[in-house]
């Protein structure tokens, strides 16, 4: 690991990182923190702070393996950027201008305990579905 000017980093505010972990370690916030910021080629700060198990113990390491979910929004949503920073996409894009199958989509509304279908106000766009508010749902959860 190079230092961390090598890598463009900031040694005082590595610090400031490692202490607001720290904070919330010890506010019982998180069990443990583990970090890794590679820039310009370079690894210039690998940290870690707490336990790897709060339940049996054991210092946070640097090889800890994470059961991480829903990593897929982070993933997109930064390609979706990469794409608008090209010009290739506009965030007020109709999601159907891509996938025509939701030009047909309908607002669920419940009246007297009734789910109606609508026709919605306007279409749902490619900005809505970053902000999580597309009014799409999960499966599993209720049919409102």
């Amino acid at each position: 690991m190079k230092a961390p000017e090598a890598a463009g980093l900031d040694r005082d505010a590595l610090v400031r990182l490692h202490d607001a972990f720290t904070a919330l370690v010890e506010r019982g916030r998180l069990p443990g923190a583990l970090w890794l910021i590679h820039r310009r080629g370079a690894v210039g700060c690998f940290d870690s702070v707490g336990q790897l198990d709060p339940v049996r113990g054991g210092a946070m390491r640097s090889d800890a393996i994470f059961r991480i979910y829903s990593m897929t929004k982070p993933i997109v949503s930064v390609a979706t950027m990469r794409l608008v920073e090209q010009g290739r996409l506009m965030l007020r894009d109709p999601v159907s201008l891509y996938l025509p199958e939701f030009a047909r989509a309908r607002v669920g509304v419940e009246r007297h305990g009734q789910l109606e279908l609508k026709v919605p106000n306007r279409p749902m766009t490619v900005h809505d579905l970053l902000r999580h508010t597309a009014g799409l749902t999960y499966e599993f959860l209720e049919s409102s």
